[in-house]
């Protein structure tokens, strides 16, 4: 399936970019993304749009955006990227809540029994990176990967020998937000489920802090070092720590506060602020239609009052799955995951899984016959 496709594809072309074989390798990880949105087109041409409160927001300040867009920048390149972003909101939830409420169990959990097997190609392709990098032929320490989905996909499973494997790649995958939006979903997990005794959950918690001790003695958490240190930090460090996203929030607040409507209505379809190149380097600029923090995507796109409502609704949904002891279903554990990671990425801007996720928890809420088997 494409799920896998996006999972093996997205860290062997990012390897060959990150070893200079071609900047072409960087853009590797579209062909699934796209390939997905054209399949959920189609589907959506043979199948009602089942909307939710948050399709039904995008739907509603779409003529918003798009009139006062063209209206102040005319039409370019980035209306495309943003209408993109829409649909993919739209179309993902609509799927998500298809897949769950119409597939029987017997797909449903032999998709998820899938993903033992591509766990292994992942780690072998990961440990292949990691050999290069050690190597010095690939200099670049960060792969992106979506480890963290079957790191979850074991623990629900109980398999912790497998769930600590899987955490061992992603440290050395160098990704300090997969590690932490894992790590945090696991905590919720342990702590929600119906399932784990007292004593089992006091083992978890011993082995994590085992895990993180024995990888601070072979050096891998120096990437994440300065987490510890933020009272310590300079500029520099603090860039560093968040891979820019405080340096690029800077920049997107100064050109939100431009105009104050902005912030009311959002700056539309097509709009794009101007960011230096790196902390200390003034050789120029680039500009920038999106933010890696998505409350803030939301609110430069949409406006802050949008951006509101969208994450309230999003809290809401996972709030109502703890309640109705959802937490333990892999589906719902991965939506805790994304939702946390995407206050340091633009997951809801990129990503469809995200919606695809929410759509899913949504329609288990309404549904809970439909439990995947754990």
């Amino acid at each position: 399936s494409l799920f896998f496709l996006d999972a093996i594809l997205t860290p062997i072309t990012l390897s060959l970019g990150h070893a200079r074989l071609g900047n072409i390798f960087f853009h590797g990880f579209k062909v699934s993304f796209i390939a997905l949105f054209i399949l959920l087109i189609v589907f959506h041409l043979k199948n009602n749009m089942r909307l939710h409160f948050i399709s039904k927001l995008f739907v509603f300040y779409l003529p918003i955006v798009l009139i006062h867009g063209l209206y102040v920048y005319g039409f370019n390149y980035y209306m495309f990227s943003h209408a993109y972003g829409l649909l993919i909101a739209v179309l993902g939830l609509s799927f998500g809540q298809y897949f769950i409420q119409e597939s029987s169990l017997q797909i449903i959990n032999g998709f998820q029994k899938k993903l033992r097997y591509y766990f292994w190609i992942l780690g072998i392709i990961l440990t292949v990176y990691i050999q290069l990098h050690f190597m010095g032929v690939i200099e670049y320490f960060g792969m992106s990967s979506m480890m963290g989905y079957f790191s979850l996909y074991f623990l629900s499973q109980g398999l912790i020998v497998l769930f600590l494997i899987s955490l061992i790649f992603i440290l050395f995958s160098g990704k300090r937000v997969v590690l932490l939006s894992t790590l945090l979903t696991a905590i919720i997990y342990l702590i929600a489920s119906k399932k784990s005794a007292l004593s089992i959950k006091i083992v978890y918690f011993g082995l994590f802090v085992f895990f993180m001790f024995v990888a601070a003695q072979f050096n891998l958490l120096d990437r994440f070092q300065n987490i510890l240190l933020l009272t310590e930090m300079n500029d520099n460090q603090l860039y560093a720590l968040t891979g820019g996203r405080l340096f690029e929030l800077k920049y997107l607040f100064s050109f939100m506060s431009e105009n104050i409507e902005n912030w009311y209505i959002g700056a539309g379809f097509g709009a794009h602020f101007i960011e230096p190149f790196g902390l200390n380097d003034d050789t120029g600029s680039s500009y920038k239609h999106y933010s890696h923090f998505s409350p803030m995507y939301l609110a430069m796109i949409y406006g802050a009052p949008f951006s509101f409502l969208a994450y309230f609704s999003i809290g809401t949904i996972i709030r109502t799955a703890i309640k109705k002891k959802l937490t333990q279903n892999w589906f719902v554990m991965v939506l805790i995951m994304l939702t946390i990671s995407s206050f340091a990425g633009s997951t809801l801007y990129v990503d469809m899984k995200f919606w695809i996720f929410l759509g899913i928890t949504i329609g288990l809420i309404k549904n809970k016959r439909i439990e995947p088997e754990l």
